[in-house]
């Protein structure tokens, strides 16, 4: 079929964008080269549904969405992400080991400036052990996040 086709050589895209090699990724899936290279060569809907589950996993993508004839992180498919945050975990999840870690330690960055961290309002109780009032004040989301997790004040 056309569609499997143009999904075969999509994914075959996406395998050497991610691995210098099909021999390489190969090796780091523990699959024989000579199958992932009937597959790409044969096409998807020829393989057994056993090694394009490991091509999907390897890769992170579904199944389901191959399937149908489309590329789509795993994660995705059923999240509550808004499109943003889909297109920049597809975008991350598209960069070499390299570009994850630059793109980590830029993020990493952009936190630490405090410019670009989103802050919520949220009311402070005035505590008995020191002489701080209570009133409104704003802190990182992140931070609201952890006071959220936090089962015991010793965890704040």
């Amino acid at each position: 079929m056309e569609i499997y086709k143009d999904v075969t050589e999509r994914l075959k895209g996406l395998v050497l964008s991610r691995y210098k090699s099909i021999r390489d990724f190969s090796i780091s899936i523990n699959m024989p080269y000579s199958t992932i290279d009937n597959i790409f060569k044969r096409g998807i809907d020829k393989a057994s549904i056993n090694n394009i589950i490991s091509i999907c996993q390897a890769l992170g993508i579904s199944t389901d969405r191959l399937a149908e004839g489309q590329i789509v992180p795993a994660l995705l498919v059923s999240s509550n992400y808004n499109d943003t945050e889909k297109k920049l975990i597809f975008n991350f999840r598209s960069l070499n080991e390299a570009g994850r870690e630059k793109a980590f330690v830029y993020t990493e960055d952009l936190i630490a400036s405090g410019r670009y961290t989103e802050m919520v309002r949220v009311y402070r109780a005035a505590k008995s052990t020191d002489n701080a009032r209570g009133g409104y004040t704003e802190i990182p989301l992140a931070d609201l996040e952890a006071l959220k997790a936090a089962k015991h004040v010793e965890e704040i």
